[in-house]
């Protein structure tokens, strides 16, 4: 009686930690895709940077040579002399999945941080990250704080459309002729 007790206690504490454990592999998934593309720019790895990109950007013609463009001529220049020193979850709801989780990426020197959104596309199993937003939100802080200057850089190196971590697409000429009306009209 006591034998059988036992045995079930054990299993049940077993089951209970195999279920915790599942859990947490996929609450820090997001963060563990984050660390990736963060090494993957820190080690100069275009592949990897390629390959966490959304499959949308994909789609409307991201290219590896796009990727490797703007790493050389603004992520490596900007990125080179920061360090980062904190990375904080926003959502930090432990129950609710949500399709793209924010971080705020702190630096060495900047009194506010950057948002970079972690994305699971619906259908999909993969965390990626927007490699448009991302370095648009880089050039913005740390290099050409222009809109108009910004987009006209990214469409030189062949970024066609900024795809948003919730998906939304923003055509670059539109955004160039949008900036190019807001200038004048300061």
């Amino acid at each position: 009686m006591l034998k059988g007790k036992a045995i079930w206690i054990v299993g049940f504490t077993s089951a209970c930690m195999i279920l915790i454990g599942i859990w947490w592999w996929q609450w820090q998934a997001p963060y563990r895709t984050l660390i990736v593309f963060l090494r993957a720019l820190q080690e100069g790895d275009i592949n990897t940077l390629y390959a966490l990109s959304l499959d949308k950007e994909r789609e409307l013609g991201l290219t590896k040579e796009s990727v490797e463009r703007i790493y050389h001529s603004c992520l490596k220049p900007a990125l080179s002399h920061r360090r980062i020193v904190k990375i904080e979850r926003q959502d930090k709801r432990l129950l609710i999945r949500e399709a793209s989780i924010s971080f705020l990426l702190w630096f060495e020197g900047l009194n506010r941080p950057i948002v970079v959104g972690v994305t699971r596309w619906p259908g999909t199993r993969k965390w990626r990250i927007s490699f448009s937003a991302f370095a648009m939100s880089i050039a913005r802080f740390l290099v050409l704080k222009d809109d108009l200057q910004r987009y006209k850089f990214f469409k030189n190196f062949g970024l066609k459309f900024r795809v948003g971590p919730l998906g939304t697409i923003e055509d670059i000429d539109i955004l160039i002729m949008q900036a190019n009306l807001k200038s004048q009209f300061r």
